[in-house]
């Protein structure tokens, strides 16, 4: 699931990106399979390998972090 959504927030026109959008990206239809992904979005932001910001609840990829998109 790490690198289907490394792939996700890779597209260029995929900046920044919500739960809820990264959710759809990956089709998934359960709460079980929801719950995966917020638990895997925690992990990896806390690896250093997403960014999430708290105010506009989106999360990118550390390295395409920007100001001007999450701000």
């Amino acid at each position: 699931m790490e690198q289907d959504i490394i792939d996700i927030l890779s597209k260029e026109d995929k900046v920044a990106l919500s739960v809820i959008e990264i959710n759809d990206e990956l089709g998934f239809l359960s709460i079980e399979d929801y719950k995966k992904l917020e638990s895997t979005l925690e992990k990896m932001t806390a690896q250093g390998i997403l960014y999430h910001s708290e105010k506009k609840s989106r999360y990118l990829l550390l390295k395409n972090r920007n100001s001007d998109c999450l701000d």
